[in-house]
């Protein structure tokens, strides 16, 4: 929901909202994430890493961890249910690690602070285990989420039941397969006390919805053009609303 229109009609339809760093428009987003969290839901910001594969460019990390880090100050008292993810590099188990090293100090001290920190858990040549030890040394912590990725490149279920931790998150895909349930089965083997998060791109998943709605909202406001609307309700934002509102299993 990183774009204006979507995320104002996500956060007038009162639903937990999934964004980008990178593509928040700068400190009114940022506010209005603020308060969308004091008023009791979820935000998850996504760090963009996944783009990098199609790019070939690294984040910037230094923007992203800023982000985490002017919402986190601004949303102390509801830093429980704001989500973030670590910087890493998909699909590069040392790479990540590295990266995660890098910036060591900024992640545990928003740990610290209390926000909910994913750390993304690569495929490389240390073992599931192997890698957890790595990751709370680096963090001085296991006051973290173990992020689960749900790529081609995702950890295997066989690396996943070696690992013991008290939470985890499935990022980037929530739909279930074969793969999907073998990874979801050996979470609960080792961890079957832990809780359990995710994440999805909802609004891809509707866009064509959103868009006919959209469409339709526009030729009505042109045959009646004298309607007054709130500051800022384009189309688009009435028909994410509008969309989300609709959506039974949102609802559910």
């Amino acid at each position: 929901m990183s774009s204006s229109s979507d995320l104002l009609g996500a956060i007038d339809a009162g639903v937990d909202i999934g964004v980008v760093a990178g593509r928040l428009s700068g400190f009114p987003a940022i506010w209005l994430l603020m308060r969308h969290l004091d008023r009791g839901s979820a935000v998850f910001i996504d760090s963009g890493a996944f783009g990098e594969r199609a790019s070939g460019t690294e984040p910037d990390w230094e923007s992203v961890l800023s982000v985490y880090e002017r919402l986190a100050h601004l949303a102390d008292d509801s830093l429980e249910r704001l989500y973030v993810v670590a910087p890493d590099k998909v699909g590069d188990q040392a790479g990540s690690l590295g990266r995660l090293r890098r910036y060591g100090e900024r992640v545990r001290n928003m740990i610290d602070a209390g926000v909910q920190v994913i750390v993304p858990y690569q495929v490389g040549a240390l073992s599931g285990a192997d890698l957890h030890r790595a990751v709370q040394e680096i963090l001085s912590s296991n006051r973290f989420i173990v992020g689960v990725p749900a790529n081609r490149d995702a950890m295997p279920a066989e690396m996943l039941r070696t690992i013991e931790h008290p939470a985890y998150h499935i990022l980037g895909r929530v739909q279930k397969n074969a793969a999907q349930a073998e990874r979801l089965a050996a979470i609960a083997i080792a961890s079957p006390n832990a809780v359990l998060t995710a994440d999805a791109a909802w609004i891809l998943s509707r866009m064509q919805q959103v868009c006919d709605a959209t469409r339709n909202i526009r030729a009505v406001r042109r045959q009646t053009p004298k309607q007054n609307l709130e500051p800022f309700e384009t189309a688009r934002r009435t028909a994410v609303r509008q969309t989300i509102k609709q959506d039974a299993r949102w609802a559910a």
